[in-house]
């Protein structure tokens, strides 16, 4: 896919060049397919074939373990260093005038 995309693009930019109409409709053909795809995934349910509903809630639900998990190992390990100290006031240290220093 990380070659054959831009692969893809570039032969329509080529026939692109070749013929401006060719491009059009090859460039049109593209997206056609693209929006196919994408009605195909979203609203057919097409994900769901790859991995079904129940697969990807116990998929989700480790995930959401696992987080909370390091998410709470991480709680534990700002909590047992020392809090930290406010700065010490700062001085301002006015500019001298060269020309009044003798």
């Amino acid at each position: 896919m990380f070659v054959a995309l831009p692969g893809l693009l570039l032969a329509i930019s080529a026939v692109g060049d070749a013929s401006l109409a060719g491009g059009v409709i090859l460039f049109l053909l593209f997206l056609g397919a693209v929006a196919g795809f994408v009605y195909y995934w979203v609203w057919m349910e097409g994900c769901y074939k790859v991995l079904s509903k129940e697969q990807r809630e116990e998929g989700l639900a480790e995930l959401a373990k696992a987080q909370a998990e390091v998410l709470g190992e991480e709680a534990d390990c700002l909590r047992s260093s020392p809090p930290r100290q406010p700065p010490e006031a700062v001085t301002v240290v006015q500019p001298v005038d060269r020309k009044s220093v003798v």
